[in-house]
């Protein structure tokens, strides 16, 4: 994978998270089975994400030659 690929994970992580996250809040406490399966997704979703972190995403980071263009490449995915 590379740099922009895993740029692009993390930015699309983001989302999903943020949009299980709305599903959660327009939930009622009645809707137990519901909110049980959507955070049993938010917590999938919030593994995946932290494996992709730790395994791809901080190595390239760390490495100098690669810094500043990862920190580049991170402001311009987040402006975005």
């Amino acid at each position: 994978m590379n740099q922009m690929d895993a740029f692009e994970l993390l930015k699309s992580d983001h989302e999903k998270v943020a949009g299980l996250l709305e599903k959660i809040e327009g939930t009622t406490e009645r809707a137990l089975k519901t909110r049980e399966e959507l955070f049993t997704q938010l917590k999938t979703e919030l593994d995946i994400h932290a494996e992709v972190e730790e395994q791809i995403f901080y190595p390239v980071w760390r490495r100098p030659t690669n810094l500043e263009t990862s920190r580049s490449k991170l402001s311009k995915s987040i402006d975005s």
